[in-house]
């Protein structure tokens, strides 16, 4: 042979031929699991990014337009609260420095018009949230409240009972305490008005340093409260006012005897004025500078708003004690549980650097949030802030819809990547399965269409002696066999795939059947050097089962070629077939192999269509991957059942079909 014939039968049908260049390009280009994974790993990376991105910006962009909304919320209180208390502030400033005094006059000052003040009214009545009381200083330091008459014995003259006295004596004590707790005023003296007659004993150099203690008590709250001013941005102040009234101030002897009439407030003036004038009560005028209110709070824990009042050159101190407390309550506490910031928000009360009060008050000690809105008030409560601290970001409607849409995209993201994976990878294999089938196909087809054009040639042209053309016919007819069964699989699988399958149901005999079984599968299993048992239980060698008789048979021929395929190297070339009783009703058909078996992780898929045990490229069996399939379709179609039972060595193929009544 020379080298050319040589090199040109390699590559005809070596390792260099047609076919092994089609499956080693195959392989290469095959697309792998896992590079699948990463390639659909970097497309959910490049959708869900960008989503992610955008849908934080929107989100983000939302919560900032929120969270400025609400700022202006909080600022909206925080000016409703200052409206609220300026109202106040403006009725108080507005008041007469006669106004602190138990009786006022009214009218024309000839008339002598007597009455009481607006505020000696019991209970205390003030635009001011959370007041005591009122109370007045004088120069001297002597305590006195408009609740009082200055000379207690003549309570009865100006409608006022004893429980009625009792309790504005008590208010009276309170507030008086609440000062000289605060060393804003000196000891009760002899002329306090809740004194009694019996004090008079008390030595007369007790005043002398009322006046300075006094003075320097209310100085020293004004320096304190002008230190921790210095750290506020500086505010016009507002400026003194000047005005002249009439103050009547009794001068007489008392009345032994005072009426028994109960005089309620406004209430027989006229009887109020001629009792008051048989007291030789004098009307003096009096030129008043009126400083505008000051506000601070006390050791005590009060607040205490107050004004200086410069009367003929002598400083009196005008003011209310008010409860901290109560004053939060009905200013902010109120407000705050009605407004929306409530719910997700912390209001901090401070007066300079002391926290005084929060809301939720559980959250006094909490510190945590980000600060929406910081509000520093005016004069006089320009210590007074309020720090709104948020919680709980409100994301609103339409953040809920954002977090909606972006859920919903994650999950369109993640489903619809991993489905496009499955089905992309199905299809791949799909794809690899049909170019595997399609390089089978043609090896099966070509392989017996050459050997029975080579056999054929070789007797037509008589190079072989009669001894050798019976074997040669015998190979001829085989492969002819084995042609046409892999013809008549590849028709039916393209009948089943279009869903034109039609059988011709109709009742068989186990007997027939085994005898059909065993005149077609004879010469396919000796020609292979195969031997085979095939044993029937002798109950039911009558019994009737109703099926195709041709694909019956095609099923049993291609498990039967299987076993042959898979069991070509095993050393026990036994092939068993067996007819049993599986239940009253039911038979089975078994075939078993002593091959190489399949393992159990592939037991499950070897009735897939195109599916083959191995590798493309180093699997020695032959075959196309659709004879298993047609079985089960087959099978299923005669409304019969397959199932796989695995063994130590090899495997079995069990059929069950229901037995016809007979």
């Amino acid at each position: 042979m020379s080298i050319k014939q040589f090199i040109r039968d390699q590559f005809s049908g070596g390792w260099f031929s047609k076919e092994w260049l089609f499956q080693n390009n195959l392989a290469k280009n095959r697309l792998s699991k896992g590079r699948l994974q990463f390639l659909f790993t970097l497309f959910f990376l490049a959708l869900a990014i960008p989503s992610a991105i955008i849908s934080y910006i929107a989100y983000e962009k939302l919560r900032w337009e929120t969270f400025h909304q609400y700022q202006q919320t909080a600022q909206s209180f925080a000016l409703e609260l200052n409206n609220t208390l300026n109202l106040a502030v403006t009725k108080e400033e507005a008041r007469s420095d006669s106004d602190y005094s138990f009786l006022i006059l009214e009218g024309d000052p000839k008339a002598l018009f007597l009455q009481r003040s607006i505020l000696s009214r019991y209970p205390v009545e003030s635009d001011f949230p959370g007041i005591v009381g009122y109370f007045q200083v004088d120069s001297n330091g002597v305590f006195s409240s408009p609740l009082l008459p200055e000379d207690l014995n003549q309570s009865g003259f100006y409608g006022l009972s004893d429980e009625d006295k009792l309790l504005r004596k008590q208010l009276s004590f309170n507030l008086h305490n609440i000062l000289y707790q605060n060393q804003l005023i000196a000891k009760p003296s002899i002329s306090s008005p809740y004194a009694s007659s019996t004090d008079s004993s008390l030595e007369d150099e007790k005043k002398k340093n009322i006046k300075d203690e006094t003075v320097l008590g209310f100085a020293q709250l004004e320096s304190a409260t002008a230190e921790k001013k210095l750290k506020k941005p500086t505010l016009p102040k507002l400026p003194k006012r000047k005005e002249k009234s009439y103050i009547p101030q009794q001068g007489g002897a008392l009345i032994k005897e005072a009426p028994s009439t109960d005089y309620g407030f406004n209430k027989d003036n006229d009887k109020i004025t001629k009792a008051v004038n048989e007291q030789a009560v004098s009307i003096n005028l009096f030129e008043s500078e009126i400083e505008p209110f000051r506000f601070s709070l006390l050791k005590s824990g009060h607040f205490v708003a107050y004004r200086q009042v410069w009367r003929d050159g002598n400083r009196l101190i005008q003011g209310t004690i008010l409860s901290v407390d109560d004053f939060f309550e009905q200013v902010i506490n109120k407000r705050f549980k009605r407004s929306p910031l409530s719910q997700f928000t912390r209001l901090s009360i401070t007066y300079g650097d002391n926290l005084l009060s929060s809301y939720p008050t559980q959250a006094i000690n909490d510190s945590s949030g980000e600060l929406l809105s910081l509000t520093h008030f005016p004069d006089p409560f320009r210590q007074l802030s309020l720090a709104f601290h948020m919680t709980d970001m409100p994301s609103g409607e339409s953040g809920k819809l954002i977090l909606l849409i972006a859920s919903l995209l994650v999950l369109a993201l993640v489903f619809g990547t991993f489905s496009l994976f499955g089905l992309t990878y199905r299809q791949s294999q799909l794809a690899q399965q049909h170019q595997d089938f399609i390089s089978s196909v043609s090896h099966e087809l070509k392989t017996p269409i050459t050997s029975i054009q080579m056999y054929g040639e070789i007797l037509k042209n008589g190079w072989v002696d009669e001894r050798k053309r019976e074997t040669y016919y015998d190979f001829i007819y085989s492969e002819s066999e084995r042609l046409s069964r892999l013809i008549s699989n590849i028709l039916q699988i393209s009948e089943v795939s279009r869903n034109r399958l039609s059988l011709e149901m109709k009742p068989v005999t186990v007997n027939e059947l085994v005898s059909v079984i065993e005149s077609k599968i004879d010469s396919q299993i000796k020609q292979s050097g195969f031997k085979y048992k095939l044993s029937v239980e002798p109950i039911i060698n009558n019994k009737n089962i109703s099926v195709d008789i041709d694909a019956f048979i095609q099923v049993i021929i291609n498990l039967v070629d299987n076993a042959i395929k898979y069991s070509a190297s095993s050393s026990e070339k036994q092939i068993d077939i067996a007819f049993s009783v599986l239940s009253s009703n039911k038979i089975s058909i078994s075939v078993r192999d002593y091959g190489v078996g399949i393992a159990k992780s592939e037991v499950d898929k070897v009735f897939e269509l195109f599916y083959r045990i191995g590798d493309e490229l180093t699997r020695e069996s032959k075959g196309t991957g659709i004879g298993l399939a047609l079985v089960k379709e087959l099978t299923h179609a005669m409304n019969g059942k397959i199932k796989v039972v695995h063994h130590n060595k090899g495997v079995e193929f069990i059929l069950s079909f229901v037995l016809l009544d007979s």
